[in-house]
Parts: structure tokens; sequence; C-alpha cells
């Protein structure tokens, strides 16, 4: 069940356990087929009767095959930019293409990641990672202190104003709007005298009024404190 026979005109197969294995043809050239696999013991020679060096590969000269030096700039080395025409096309890794060791040489510093404005975190936004300022763990908001006119008042960034609208009526003004108008409000007199009290009378997502009164309940102006939580 081994040995030559011939298909056609000008052919000469050759089969192994009847199974045709090579086969030999000229349809103008001698044409040599590998039916199943190809395994050299030897050297492979090119047109030139040349093996070849380690690291070369077999390019068509159009007649034939010739070892060559492999192009540069073939592989993707450190720094070396990777182009295309702009459509996405995945990249796969061969098993065990990357080992520990690569990773530890290639480690991600300080040094190669585009800073943020100071202070700033590494966080997540819609998918991407982001600079953002970091997440406040204190409940307070906001804070001030008003003297009576309200002309002159001391007060952090989340209070965009403060305005004395009648005679012992205020009304602060926050900077940024709170989900709800449920926040805390805290109050305190400043050497007022005896008597004196002070309330919150209207709360809004992103202002106050407070009303100051003297010891005969009548509206007066007076210099306080405020403090807004929210949590």
């Amino acid at each position: 069940n081994s040995g030559m026979y011939s298909p056609a005109t000008n052919e000469l197969g050759f089969t192994a356990g009847s199974t045709e294995a090579m086969r030999i043809t000229n349809p103008g050239n001698t044409r040599v087929t590998i039916i199943d696999e190809f395994k050299l013991n030897q050297e492979l020679l090119d047109i030139n009767n040349f093996p070849g060096t380690a690291g070369q590969i077999l390019s068509s000269t159009g007649t034939g095959v010739d070892w060559i030096d492999a192009p540069s700039g073939s592989g993707v080395s450190a720094n070396f930019p990777i182009t295309g025409d702009g459509d996405i096309t995945p990249l796969g890794i061969q098993p065990e293409g990357i080992i520990n060791a690569l990773i530890a040489d290639d480690a991600v510093t300080e040094d190669k990641i585009s800073p943020g404005s100071n202070g700033d975190v590494l966080t997540t936004s819609g998918g991407n990672v982001v600079w953002a300022p970091p997440p406040s763990t204190s409940p307070v908001i906001a804070m001030g202190k008003v003297d009576a006119a309200a002309a002159s008042e001391r007060v952090n960034s989340e209070v965009s104003a403060v305005n004395n609208t009648g005679t012992g009526i205020y009304q602060v003004f926050l900077s940024t709007s709170r989900p709800t108008n449920d926040y805390i409000i805290q109050l305190s007199l400043l050497s007022a005298g005896a008597g004196y009290t002070i309330e919150v009378v209207a709360q809004s997502n992103n202002s106050f009024t407070v009303n100051i009164y003297d010891a005969t309940d009548t509206l007066a102006n007076a210099e306080w404190y405020f403090t807004v939580l929210d949590f």
C-alpha cells in the first residue's frame, strides 16, 4: 500500500499506507506538493544554496526564496510607537508573553503619571480614571462669622454671600446647592446682651434666613456665628 503511481498526465504521486503523501506535477514548471506534515532534519537552502543564519527570515524574490536579515522595526521595543488607521484593533498577548520580571522592570511610578491639581486623588468617573478633589469626610459644609451690619464677614468658600435685608434679618447664600433643604444649621450670638435670641426662619437648598431678637422680642442687629452641616 506504499509506492509511486501516476494520478494524471505529467503527475507522479507517492503514497504511504494507502495515503498520498506527496505529488510532483509539471504544468510548465515542476511543482512538488506535500500533502501532510513537512519535517526538515537538515538545512533549508535558498536560491543561492545558502542555509541562512540564526535570526534570518525567508523572503520571496518572485522566482524563489532568499534568506535575509529581519527588517528593522519589525518588532515592538521600548518607546517604539504603534500607529494605525484609526480603527480599533485588539492586540493579543501570547501565553507567558509577560513575566513578573518585565512588570517589575516597567513598574508604574510617580514620574510616569500625568499630575493633576495639587491635592487631587485618582478616582473613576464614567468608566474612566480621572484626577478629582478628595471626597470630604467632614459633615461641615459652610461656616462663618457675621458682623451686625453684614458689611464685614469671615466665611469659607461654600458661602457666596451674606446680606442684612432688614433690621435683625440676615440671609446666607451657599455656593453649592444642597441635595435637599434638610441640612443642619447651628447659630450663636457674640456679646449681644441678655435676652437676645437667634433663630432660623426660612431654609432652602441654597440659602437660609436668620432673625435676631432683643430682650423685648423686637428684631435687632447683632454679631453672630453659623455652621452648616450635612451628611
